[in-house]
């Protein structure tokens, strides 16, 4: 290690940017951001050949590629008057003197720009069609909001209001997100755990995303990476982006549980699958265009910075172009590599996988005592199909990928990313264990209501209740202490066996609970989670952007120790969810409103 430290210490730094605020004060400042390759012209260059070995070690950073961010009149001051010029002949002027050379190198990934005292940032103008479009839905959020406020408090405790104005209204939204009264359906306790278990999967999610935000950013201490992806921790996060099968799990539980409850008082048949996709549509559609569309125009006018352009500037322009993708949620099936919001490949994926999950269930509603069986048989079929597609393409799981160059890139040029990861063969698995948990979870409730004895816990579903939360995560560190195999076969063979045994374990969490009573599901059911649960969906939304926002707006080297990265999670979970309150009453809850009558009108 202290050879390795030694080694790396002689090796150029991989991260550099002059002051950008007193650049951009002088009258003649220009700055120019880029990424330079590193080469050789001279024969026995020590330098250059440990370069060459540093960067074939896959548990280092590429340090053939150096990040460059200089004041040019401070740095170097010649009369050239093509900016880029310039710069690439100050980058390799320093290069030379270390008896290397530089010269910019472009790509999807590594942009460079120049910019002039006086000039805005890179980025598209606010004066096109799409930015008034999405001030126009602004707008009209606004004013219907406005207007259904004032019609409640006009009209006062009136009992017959005018509904389509009273979805608007922001006091009722606002005791609907408050009220944590029983609705007097006893729902089973894992339906409440839920709530719990979605804000602190959540919090999780955003701990990851910073984490991956930083990896972009430009930063001080570019060995903290390189130290965690080396370390147990590195494979064990790896590991632990299987978590995000929860969400799918989750999404069709709640499903399942809501049509059998349905089905109790309707008849349901396959001809309501168009209506049911259609509520979850406007379920999800209202906050994650509105968030696409921000995405795609505002959010480049929210800061500046010499990171903005590359951080906020390049994932605006792929949201602009893509935008027709991510409306019709298809996003991950056309350039899966170029990603809008990286937390809607889930919604995309659950989306997709929505209608066979509501086909399987409308058809076992009619065989609901024949619907376990079916349904085991059925995982265990989409085992083997997840299997097989795995062993064909030669993938692996991603705690075999977790090297610093490819978390720096968000795993974008991984083929087991645009291959595998983000396609819904990558979930069914949890889509089948969702659907089973809703059936099982349903036959319980309606044998706790014929006898109360049936709700009492055997000893294996205690012991199971307590050993299956914690199993998640030591399934995380077995599984990444798994790095030695080699085999190409067995490495395929893992990624079903680590989906169905981390969604298994979640999944025996949920059902233990529903007759389980213990200081875990307390506390997940606790009926102050149910607000955070509420607004889940648009902390969800907008957290990436808060978070990329907060990061691009930095004019220095970002500081990754762990407790930046700590303090950073805060800011974001806090600004996040301060956020997250207005959309839900603004835009969310109106259309959950809407679509919920429009679906009793058409059923009935």
């Amino acid at each position: 290690m202290d050879r390795l430290q030694a080694d790396l210490r002689r090796l150029p730094r991989l991260y550099h940017l002059d002051d950008f605020e007193s650049c951009m004060e002088r009258k003649d400042g220009i700055y120019c951001l880029g990424f330079f390759e590193i080469y050789n012209e001279v024969e026995n260059n020590p330098l250059y050949d440990l370069i060459q070995e540093k960067s074939q070690d896959v548990m280092l950073y590429n340090r053939t590629l150096l990040r460059r961010g200089y004041c040019l009149p401070a740095r170097c001051p010649t009369p050239e008057a093509n900016a880029t010029a310039r710069f690439e002949r100050c980058v390799d002027a320093w290069a030379r003197r270390h008896a290397l050379r530089a010269r910019i190198h472009t790509s999807a990934l590594t942009p460079h720009y120049c910019r002039a005292h006086g000039q805005p940032p890179p980025v598209r103008s606010t004066d096109d069609t799409p930015h008034r479009v999405f001030l126009y839905v602004v707008y009209a959020y606004l004013f219907m909001n406005a207007l259904g406020t004032l019609y409640d408090l006009k009209m006062g405790a009136e009992k017959s209001k005018n509904y389509c104005l009273m979805m608007f209204s922001l006091r009722d939204n606002w005791l609907k997100l408050t009220n944590v009264q029983e609705t007097g359906i006893d729902y089973p306790r894992s339906l409440k755990v839920l709530n719990g278990l979605k804000a602190f999967t959540l919090l999780g999610t955003i701990t990851v995303h910073v984490g991956f935000i930083t990896a972009q950013a430009w930063h001080y201490y570019p060995r903290f990476f390189e130290k965690l992806m080396s370390s147990p921790f590195g494979p064990m996060t790896g590991a632990i982006t299987t978590m995000t099968h929860c969400f799918v799990l989750i999404s069709n539980f709640l499903t399942t549980y809501n049509l059998l409850l349905f089905s109790q008082k309707f008849k349901m048949e396959l001809w309501m699958i168009p209506i049911l996709f259609l509520k979850r549509l406007v379920r999800l559609l209202p906050m994650y265009l509105l968030l696409t569309g921000f995405s795609a125009t505002w959010w480049t006018q929210m800061g500046d910075g010499p990171l903005w352009p590359v951080l906020v500037g390049m994932e605006s322009e792929i949201c602009r172009d893509k935008f027709w993708l991510q409306a019709f949620f298809l996003q991950n099936m056309f350039e899966p590599n170029r990603v809008c919001n990286i937390q809607t490949w889930v919604m995309a994926v659950d989306t997709q996988l929505y209608i066979l999950s509501l086909t399987i269930t409308l058809l076992l509603i009619r065989k609901q005592k024949r619907a376990v069986p079916i349904l085991l048989a059925l995982l265990a079929g989409v085992t083997a199909l997840t299997a097989y597609v795995a062993v064909s393409g030669g993938h692996e799981p991603v705690f075999y990928q977790m090297e610093p160059e490819t978390f720096r890139e968000l795993f974008f040029n991984a083929r087991y990313f645009v291959e595998f990861f983000v396609l819904p063969i990558n979930c069914v698995i949890a889509m089948v264990l969702g659907i089973l948990l809703g059936f099982m979870s349903y036959n319980v409730q309606q044998e706790g209501a014929k006898d109360e004895k049936n709700m009492k816990p055997s000893k294996l579903m205690v012991v199971l209740h307590f050993v299956s939360l914690p199993m998640i995560f030591i399934a995380s560190y077995f599984a990444s202490t798994l790095l030695p195999v080699t085999d190409q076969l067995i490495r395929a063979l893992l990624i079903p066996l680590e989906r169905l045994a981390f969604v298994s374990f979640c999944f025996v969490f949920l059902y233990s609970s529903a007759k389980v009573k213990s200081i875990i599901t307390d506390v997940l059911a606790w009926p102050g989670m149910r607000i955070i649960s509420r607004v889940s969906m648009s902390v969800s939304m907008v957290h990436w952007c808060v978070n990329k926002t907060l990061v691009a707006n930095r004019s220095t080297l970002i500081d990754s120790s762990p407790g930046f990265l700590m303090l950073d999670t805060i800011g974001v979970s806090v600004i996040s969810f301060i956020l997250a309150v207005p959309l839900t009453l603004i835009v969310e809850f109106p259309m959950i409103k809407l679509m919920d009558k429009l679906l009793m009108y058409l059923v009935m």
